[in-house]
């Protein structure tokens, strides 16, 4: 299997690539961080994809030419984005795009799609779903306002470590790790740590 990732944050890529190969292990990947790179690898006459998953809200704008052109390649593609609403997912409906995740559902929205690409089935998380209905515009994702010491810890834990080992591995107290923690949550209105470290993933600290 041949899987393009067309996102300009690394981070994110990395997050992607896990959940497929929760899914399949055998995978090829060709990771993209902009348009123009994308376009080398979907032209190439040496790879023949057999899926794309982009994000929808790059630096250089929104992304949908490359979506288009990759749908009429016969590649199907899922989309997640930071901003959702009825005018992109109208967009995205007219597009025929395979699967549409927002970034502030849960990562296993991101899994179900993922299953879903594979398996030739539609699927929109919750959020998406929830907006056909509504006016109103879901909020983008904002970046973290964090500390030097708080990323420290945060990028612990996304290694896979839990807080008792995070404070071994940084020389820190438990408590100094939990203030952090708390402190990182309270000022980015985060409601647990999985949001917290799901905001995190998302963005390329």
């Amino acid at each position: 299997m041949k899987i393009l990732i067309l996102d300009d944050h690394a981070a994110i890529r990395d997050c992607v690539k896990r959940k497929v190969l929760d899914i399949n292990p055998n995978v090829e990947f060709f990771e993209c961080s902009s348009i123009h790179e994308g376009n080398q690898v979907r032209k190439s006459e040496d790879h023949s994809m057999d899926f794309a998953v982009c994000d929808l809200d790059l630096k250089s704008g929104c992304n949908t030419e490359f979506i288009e052109s990759t749908i009429r390649d016969g590649i199907p593609v899922m989309v997640y984005s930071a901003h959702v609403n009825r005018a992109i997912i109208e967009k995205l409906e007219s597009l025929r795009v395979t699967c549409y995740v927002a970034k502030i559902s849960n990562v296993e929205n991101l899994h179900i799609g993922l299953k879903s690409l594979f398996k030739g089935k539609s699927f929109q998380c919750p959020i998406v779903q929830q907006s056909k209905q509504s006016t109103e515009e879901f909020k983008e994702i904002d970046r973290l306002s964090l500390t030097k010491a708080q990323k420290r810890v945060l990028k612990v834990l996304d290694e896979g470590f839990d807080r008792i080992e995070t404070s071994r591995k940084l020389s820190l107290s438990l408590t100094t790790v939990n203030n952090h923690i708390a402190r990182a949550r309270e000022l980015n209105d985060c409601k647990s740590l999985d949001e917290l470290m799901r905001r995190y993933r998302f963005w390329d600290y």
